[in-house]
């Protein structure tokens, strides 16, 4: 049943066979069990079964980290602390595919706390090292060529609907039920759980029925919830609104369907589901699907596909002649017609392709709704294609800059955006200067951001312009400030290159020192050259001062309000020299603060990552930071300083800037990916994504096994002339992960 009930897809109906079956393979792995503490992991219909039909086992909890504190089954959820204290082993009740991905979740219990950890065969995952994935194989006839063969020989054709037409863009089904708990908990109240409630009330509808209908199950939910039959009836409404919202099409499958419809074939659609024909049909309109005889959907004929008679139904109306079914599903789409003598086609969930995939430790790091959904976005879009192994031989492919930005750098840019909110909510008085030119986008995105989440007490955000040269030169006053402006000098630029980037003055025609070429081993002469400028240096710098605070004047910063600057990744230039123009200590708030910073900061930081060393490679964003530079910034110069009337002054175009245009198309994508999450995050909003899980998702971009098409790279450049770098291809900055670097 593709409803969102079961964790694992499984059908909730279940048999006595399979559950004594289950129970004495149970029996049997884990005799050496009994009388210890036992965990089980999962919420799906075997740990039921298991809890119904095997005795004699101490079990003292479950375990899912989207469900801590509930009480499921009769047991209690247990958080991996309460795990680590009550339980002796935790067995996973899950496929073998999954075993390795919550494995990665909880193996430092079995490190720390040395409890064994064993999958549902028995066998014990903490006492051997992890094994390798294994490369991606095709299953033979599994392509997209052979598909359209087998359509073009059938007489008849059957489509599965969710999964393989439609998928969710949630990690899994019943993430959908998070999105209507944080909808609805304000008239709800904090007291009852919706998602709790609507799992136990499709299970309990199920007792009674093979296949029961969303009114069916919304009585029992009614009751349940102590709900009127009104409030009821707008749940029910909020909960079809929102899977509508969430579902997107497979688009090759569509248009393989939409090619099948065209050749005149009867094309009908099956499901097993509780949406009844009446609303499945619209939400198939909404999604640009249409053309079939007819839908069966089990809630209505009272038979599902997984038992076989709904297929039996489906061959009884449509008569004789070669039938094909089209489906994910390995017992309802594949088995269950094939008993019968239909031909199938089995197509690749786009969960299954991301547990082929090498990214499939990314479901190790969902710990939340908001986790679930960012993930849940990325999967969508990158494994929308069931064939995509087929050309790329089990790697995810991009081939434009708006997938790169949706996949790449959607979800770490709506986790820093929430996090902005986060860190200064309630200050309506306060600003957060969105410094130029990496705040750019942030800075047009966060007003949307707080709209669309309801936060009407968030902080003000300007764009504000500055740079490390034009705020350092009005923070010299006296000799010493030159000297330790000095001491930052790398590379090999001229002397006249350095007195004019980083002190503003240009050096005297005749001055023969100009065109010398700064040597480390001889810093007492480029000292001794600066020095004798000494008095224009601090001259200029006094003007320049005086033209920023004209400039910071026209923006109408509260006075008494909280100043908080936001910055990429940085050492803390910028925020240590800011209080020499503005007058008041800025709080820095960064995406990640280099170790340790090169100057203090008089008004604090706080970072969305945590702060990481020059040559650590800890945190993705990190390894791939000049290509996020190239990606962030604004279509604006540089700016060198301000004129006399506070008006800024660009230091002349630099080729981040000339590739601004190019590069629109990532912009686009991330925003794509923003507006898409709060939309269906809604006005309660959700947690803040967990920023280890986005900072991995900005990952798969970096990765070797993602293939970045070789147009596509040449679009990005980066330098920086205050460091006196050149142009540079920001790809080919991109080091190994730490834990791929030689020793």
């Amino acid at each position: 049943m593709k409803a969102a009930t079961d964790p694992s897809g499984s059908d909730l109906a279940g048999n006595s066979s399979v559950e004594d079956s289950l129970a004495a393979e149970f029996q049997r792995c884990f005799e050496h069990l009994r009388g210890k503490p036992i965990a089980l992991y999962g919420l799906g219909i075997n740990t039921q079964r298991i809890l119904n039909a095997v005795g004699g086992f101490n079990i003292v909890g479950l375990m899912d980290p989207e469900n801590i504190g509930r009480r499921i089954f009769g047991l209690q959820v247990l958080s991996k602390d309460e795990a680590a204290a009550r339980v002796k082993a935790i067995i996973v009740v899950a496929r073998t595919a999954v075993v390795p991905i919550i494995y990665a979740r909880i193996a430092d219990l079995a490190v720390q706390q040395e409890i064994e950890i064993y999958d549902l065969g028995g066998n014990l995952h903490s006492s051997r090292p992890r094994t390798a994935r294994q490369p991606w194989q095709a299953r033979p006839g599994s392509d997209e060529h052979t598909l359209r063969q087998a359509i073009a020989d059938a007489d008849v054709i059957s489509f599965d609907v969710f999964d393989t037409l439609l998928m969710r863009q949630v990690a899994r089904p019943e993430n959908v039920f998070d999105l209507v708990e944080g909808r609805t908990q304000c008239w709800l109240g904090s007291g009852r759980s919706f998602k709790a409630e609507r799992l136990a009330a499709e299970r309990a509808a199920g007792e009674h029925c093979c296949a029961p209908t969303i009114e069916m199950i919304y009585r029992e939910l009614a009751g349940r919830l102590a709900l009127t039959a009104q409030e009821a009836a707008a749940l029910m409404a909020e909960e079809i609104a929102v899977e509508t919202q969430v579902l997107v099409r497979r688009e090759t499958m569509a248009r393989i369907f939409e090619d099948a419809v065209a050749t005149g074939k009867p094309v009908y659609l099956l499901s097993d589901m509780y949406l009844g024909r009446k609303i499945l049909c619209s939400i198939l309109q909404a999604k640009g699907i249409s053309g079939y005889r007819d839908l069966l959907v089990s809630c209505d004929v009272g038979r599902t596909k997984r038992s076989g008679e709904l297929f039996t139904f489906f061959r009884d109306r449509v008569g004789c002649g070669d039938c094909l079914h089209i489906g994910d599903d390995p017992v309802a789409d594949l088995e269950a017609p094939k008993n019968l003598g239909f031909k199938t086609f089995p197509v690749a969930r786009s969960y299954e392709m991301l547990l082929a995939s090498p990214f499939a430790g990314l479901l190790s790091r969902v710990a939340s709704p908001s986790d679930a959904l960012a993930l849940g976005m990325v999967v969508a879009r990158a494994f929308n294609d069931p064939f995509l192994f087929h050309r790329t031989g089990g790697r995810l492919r991009i081939a434009e800059g708006a997938e790169l930005g949706y996949l790449g750098y959607g979800a770490i840019v709506t986790a820093i955006l929430q996090w902005l909110i986060e860190q200064t909510e309630e200050r309506t008085e306060a600003t957060i200067l969105f410094g130029a030119r990496d705040g750019y986008l942030f800075q047009r995105l966060y007003p949307r951001a707080v709209e669309a989440l309801g936060k009407t007490t968030a902080a003000r955000g300007v764009y504000f312009l500055t740079s490390r040269r034009a705020v350092s030169v009005p923070s010299l006053h006296d000799r010493q400030d030159i000297l330790t402006l000095l001491e930052g000098v790398a590379g090999q630029p001229t002397y006249r290159e350095v007195l004019e980037t980083r002190f503003g003055v240009p050096a005297a025609p005749a001055d023969l020192r100009s065109d010398e070429l700064f040597n480390r081993e001889a810093v007492e002469e480029l000292t001794a050259f600066v020095l004798d400028y000494e008095d224009a240096i601090l001259f200029n710098a006094a003007a320049e001062r005086a033209s920023y605070e004209r400039y910071v004047a026209s923006l109408n910063l509260a006075p008494e309000g909280e100043l908080f600057f936001f910055d990429l990744i940085t050492s803390g230039t910028i925020p240590h020299f800011l209080p020499h123009v503005l007058g008041r200590k800025p709080v820095c708030l960064c995406v990640l603060m280099n170790r340790p910073p090169k100057y203090d900061l008089p008004g604090g930081f706080s970072s969305f990552l945590s702060p990481a060393g020059p040559f650590e490679r800890t945190h993705h964003f990190v390894r791939g930071h000049y290509l996020a530079e190239s990606i962030f910034t604004a279509s604006d110069p540089e700016l060198s300083h301000f004129d006399l009337q506070g008006e800024p002054v660009g230091g002349g175009q630099d080729d981040s800037h000339c590739a601004f245009d190019r590069t629109t198309p990532v912009r686009d994508g991330i925003t794509d990916y923003v507006e898409t999450f709060l939309t269906l995050a809604g006005k309660a909003g959700l947690a803040t994504i967990t920023p280890q899980l986005a900072d991995e998702i900005n990952g798969l971009v970096l990765s070797e096994e993602c293939l970045i098409d070789a147009p596509l790279k040449t679009d990005f450049v980066v330098s920086d002339h205050f460091t006196f770098m050149p142009a540079l291809d920001p790809w080919l900055t991109i080091p190994a992960p730490q834990n791929e670097q030689a020793p």
